[in-house]
C-alpha cells in the first residue's frame, strides 16, 4: 500500500512509505488457501490409508475421524470457506477429543493397566461427552484441554505401548507427530523454508499416521539400532 503526503503550499504528493506484503501471506479471493487444501488432502488420504492398514477396531475408527476432518478441510480451503469453515472446525475438535484418543486407546491392555476398558461404543460415547462438555470452556482452558487429552490418551499410551514392545519405529512415529504439532505447529501466517507452518503440520501429521499404522499392524517392529 502506498501512502502519500501533500504539502500545504500545493506541492505534488510525495511517496512516504511502501508496505510490501509477504509473498503467500494472504489467501486468494474468498478466503481460499490452495496450498492448505493440498496439504489437508494429503493428511486425509494418509489417514484413510492408515485406517486400511490397521483393519477394524478403535484405531481404524480414530484414523477415519481424523481423515474426515482433513478432507472437509480440503473443501474449505480449496472450494468454499463460507460453506465448510464451521464444519471443518467442529470436526477438527472432534478429531482431537475422540479420533486421536481412540488410536491411543487401541493399545490398552488390561494386564498392563489393571483394568478393562468398556465396550467400544461406551468409549466413544464417553469421549464424545468430554468433547461436548469442553464446549463450555473459555479462553486458555479451551485451548489447553485438547492438548491434555492428547497427551494422556494418545502420546502417553502409544509411548508406553512402544516401550513395552521395544518398538523404536513406533517411538519415531510419535516423535514425527510431536515435531509437526508442537515444534512446528499450525500457525497459518508463519513460514518455514517458505512453506506455511500449517502445511508442514498436515504433512507431518499424515506421515506420522502412516508410520504409526505400520507399527500397530505389526508391519514395523523392533529396534532401529
Amino acid at each position: 500500500m502506498v501512502t502519500t503526503r501533500t504539502s500545504k503550499r500545493g506541492k505534488t504528493p510525495t511517496k512516504k512509505s511502501v508496505s510490501k506484503p509477504r509473498k503467500g501471506a494472504s489467501s486468494v479471493q474468498g478466503g481460499l488457501y490452495p496450498s492448505i487444501a493440498i496439504s489437508d488432502l494429503y493428511n486425509g488420504v494418509a489417514h484413510l490409508y492408515a485406517a486400511s492398514l490397521v483393519g477394524s477396531g478403535r484405531a481404524s475408527l480414530g484414523f477415519y475421524i481424523v481423515a474426515c476432518a482433513s478432507l472437509v478441510g480440503t473443501l474449505r480451503f480449496g472450494f468454499s470457506e463460507s460453506l465448510f469453515a464451521k464444519m471443518n472446525g467442529s470436526l477438527a475438535e472432534y478429531a482431537a477429543y475422540v479420533g486421536l484418543p481412540l488410536i491411543g486407546l487401541s493399545t490398552w491392555r488390561a494386564g498392563d493397566y489393571g483394568a478393562e476398558l468398556p465396550s467400544d461404543g461406551a468409549v466413544i460415547v464417553g469421549l464424545s461427552l468430554c468433547h461436548i462438555m469442553a464446549q463450555s470452556l473459555h479462553g486458555t482452558m479451551k485451548e489447553v484441554m485438547p492438548v491434555v487429552v492428547n497427551v494422556f490418551f494418545f502420546v502417553a499410551l502409544l509411548g508406553m505401548d512402544a516401550m513395552r514392545k521395544e518398538n523404536h519405529y513406533q517411538l519415531l512415529s510419535i516423535a514425527t507427530f510431536l515435531v509437526g504439532t508442537v515444534v512446528i505447529g499450525d500457525a497459518r501466517d508463519s513460514f518455514l523454508l517458505n512453506v506455511r507452518n500449517e502445511n508442514w503440520f498436515h504433512y507431518f501429521l499424515g506421515t506420522s499416521a502412516i508410520m504409526l499404522a505400520m507399527c500397530l499392524s505389526g508391519e514395523w517392529t523392533g529396534r532401529l539400532f
